[in-house]
């Protein structure tokens, strides 16, 4: 049995305060090691303290956003974790963004707090599985979801692969094995984040981390076939919603474009950080994760709700085209997306 959840419900003009989503990024610890993310090279991860989380839930509640996502790192490595699911819960669905390998240890807290579950995967095989993430055992996890499953139904479970150089050939397979579990609700498709602006990523080598995700041309050409193989077989499920994240024939454009063989995919006219925040575990709000802020829980609590309505209406003259991160931004590319192009509230004052 798969949920009938919905991803997104439509941009409602007539909301006062248009948060349409929260995530708090309650840890950057990770029990992983994957090769398109840094988090677990830092020597000292930062936490975010329940006593931000519960000063910020009243103004969270008033704004009355449609998810919260609970995300890291590795979120289930904070301890307080259900602790913080749990004071969020009653506002609004929570999405618990994780790798899964300590799914089996929390599935009566999963059950009682946690309405959606994304699990990165980024493998078909083990082989892949432990090439791209650094761990092994990647059945524990497919273990503990069909448990999650069994205990409650309801829960959305979505599965996600980062297309990279390690797992691109498993593209279609990872497909298959989504469909062949039985209890997955969506499969996404992402790229490795070239603006190094998340995931720990600042103080990475461009060059070596783009050596390590790129395509290389026999590669390129290999993915072109499987991206045409994609929407042949796929295209239904795509329209469905199953594929629920993911451009493929951009993400092949822009690995040509960045191995000098396409021009670049056009810029988006993206407005996630018009309706979404981000609440890091030193302090930092940010509209969107590839977008560095000045804007901090501080100076939120200080305002009220209001600061959520101020930060929120001052993005309405936000243009991605202008924006350097934005100009080769492949992220967040859900297929119902309503940030793709800027909806009418924006024009609102």
């Amino acid at each position: 049995m798969t949920s009938k959840l919905p991803l997104f419900r439509p941009v409602d003009p007539a909301r006062n305060v248009q948060l349409h989503a929260i995530a708090l990024v309650i840890t950057e610890a990770c029990n992983f090691r994957c090769c398109m993310c840094d988090y677990w090279k830092l020597e000292n991860p930062t936490a975010m303290p329940v006593s931000m989380a519960e000063a910020l839930q009243p103004l969270v509640a008033a704004a009355k956003p449609r998810s919260i996502t609970i995300t890291g790192g590795e979120p289930l490595m904070h301890p307080e974790w259900p602790r913080i699911a749990a004071l969020y819960a009653p506002i609004a669905p929570v999405r618990l963004c994780t790798s899964g390998l300590l799914l089996a240890k929390y599935l009566e807290d999963v059950d009682k707090h946690v309405s959606r579950l994304l699990v990165s995967i980024d493998g078909a095989t083990d082989e892949t599985f432990f090439a791209v993430r650094g761990v092994k055992n990647v059945s524990r996890i497919w273990k503990a979801l069909s448990a999650i499953k069994d205990r409650n139904p309801e829960v959305r479970i979505d599965v996600k692969m980062t297309i990279q150089k390690r797992n691109f050939e498993e593209t279609l397979a990872f497909v298959e094995l989504a469909r062949a579990a039985g209890f997955v609700d969506g499969v996404g498709f992402g790229m490795p984040d070239f603006s190094l602006q998340a995931f720990a990523l600042p103080t990475a080598e461009r060059d070596d981390y783009q050596r390590t995700v790129l395509l290389e041309n026999d590669e390129l050409d290999r993915f072109s076939a499987i991206v045409d193989e994609f929407y042949s077989r796929y295209s239904q499920l795509v329209e469905s919603g199953y594929i629920f994240e993911g451009d493929l024939r951009r993400y092949l454009q822009r690995f040509q474009a960045m191995s000098r063989r396409q021009a670049h995919p056009d810029i988006r006219r993206c407005s996630i950080p018009n309706y979404n925040m981000a609440v890091y575990p030193d302090g930092q709000i940010r509209g969107c994760f590839f977008l560095q802020s000045d804007y901090t829980v501080d100076k939120l609590l200080a305002a009220g709700i209001s600061g959520i309505e101020s930060v929120l209406r001052g993005r309405r003259g936000f243009d991605s085209t202008s924006v350097r991160n934005c100009r080769g931004c492949d992220q967040l590319l859900f297929n119902e997306s309503p940030y793709e192009a800027a909806p009418p509230a924006l024009a609102a004052s």
